[in-house]
C-alpha cells in the first residue's frame, strides 16, 4: 500500500514539474487526474515486476548454495 502511495505522489510530483516547466494553468493539475493514475499503476508495475526478479533471483541463488 504504501509503495502504491509513493507511486501516486511521484505521479503527482512529475505532473507538477511539468505543469512548472511548460508554464501551463494549474488546473491542468485537477484534469489530468486520470494520467496520474495511470502513470502511478504503471510505475506500480514496474517496481512490481523488479521485485519479483530479485525475489526469484535470491531463491534461485538459495537453492543454489
Amino acid at each position: 500500500m504504501f509503495i502504491l502511495l509513493g507511486c501516486l505522489a511521484a505521479a503527482i510530483a512529475t505532473n507538477i514539474g511539468a505543469i512548472i516547466y511548460y508554464e501551463r494553468p494549474w488546473s491542468e493539475l485537477f484534469t489530468q487526474v486520470g494520467f496520474m493514475l495511470t502513470l502511478a499503476l504503471c510505475l506500480y508495475a514496474a517496481l512490481w515486476a523488479v521485485r519479483l526478479a530479485v525475489f526469484i533471483i535470491v531463491l534461485i541463488f538459495k537453492k543454489l548454495f
